[in-house]
């Protein structure tokens, strides 16, 4: 198979690491990566011999897979061409930043019989699967009242740089709480199903130095007329 990674940074490169550990051959994985320093280390530790600067140059070759890993404002264009040439695309969590092109992208999907992923992956997670069973088997009763609770502090997710210059710090780029944290959003509707009703205040409040959102409380209710309550943050320590 040929391998298309749309994205070399902490995540792209899980998935690079991912691949080769599963049997695919690093010669035929290739990368698409703005910075240099991201595309040395690529080579050097992974040993891919083809890594492009855009996906403008890569776009042309015919891919069995993508994995898009690019920032989250930069997902739909390219999975909508990758999508007309029938490469199936694992695609980093959440869609997009806002809802222009995805019924395009839909759309183009649908006609090419391509088959897609979100990258909801907490959803594999054994605890998350035993909860399911549980929540589904009726062991524990009737589901009232569901919470869910996702809070971290943004300079510790990745260390190693200045958490400033990373597109979770940056709302055009489709960073702040509601959008990257939204995994509990996910597991929320996973465990109980569709949401009915949703209230929700999202705002910047804390001292980091950030121009997203970096908190984000709702309310919601869901159509089996389970009720609940999900907090995201980027600022928790705890």
């Amino acid at each position: 198979m040929k391998i298309l990674v749309l994205g070399l940074g902490s995540i792209g490169k899980r998935h690079v690491s991912n691949l080769i550990s599963l049997g695919v051959n690093s010669d035929d994985i290739v990368g698409v990566e703005t910075r240099e320093d991201r595309r040395k280390e690529a080579k050097e530790r992974f040993g891919l011999s083809t890594i492009y600067e855009s996906f403008d140059k890569a776009k042309n070759d015919r891919y069995d897979g993508a994995f898009i890993c690019s920032p989250t404002s930069f997902h739909i264009q390219p999975a909508i061409e990758l999508a007309k040439k029938g490469t199936h695309i694992f695609m980093e969590k959440p869609l997009s930043n806002n809802l222009e092109g995805v019924n395009e992208l839909v759309t183009v999907v649908e006609e090419n019989k391509v088959q897609v992923l979100m990258a909801y992956i907490f959803r594999f997670s054994p605890t998350v699967k035993k909860l399911k069973e549980l929540v589904n088997s009726g062991i524990i009763g009737k589901t009232l009242y569901f919470r869910g609770e996702f809070s971290e502090y943004l300079p510790d997710w990745h260390p190693w740089e200045d958490y400033r210059t990373f597109y979770m710090a940056k709302k055009s780029q489709g960073g702040g709480s509601i959008l990257d944290q939204s995994h509990i959003i996910d597991l929320s509707h996973h465990l109980l199903g569709e949401l009915d009703e949703v209230y929700c205040i999202n705002d910047k409040f804390s001292d980091l130095e950030v121009d997203a959102d970096d908190i984000a409380v709702i309310t919601a209710r869901f159509k089996s007329g389970v009720h609940g309550s999900i907090h995201m943050d980027m600022f928790g320590r705890s």
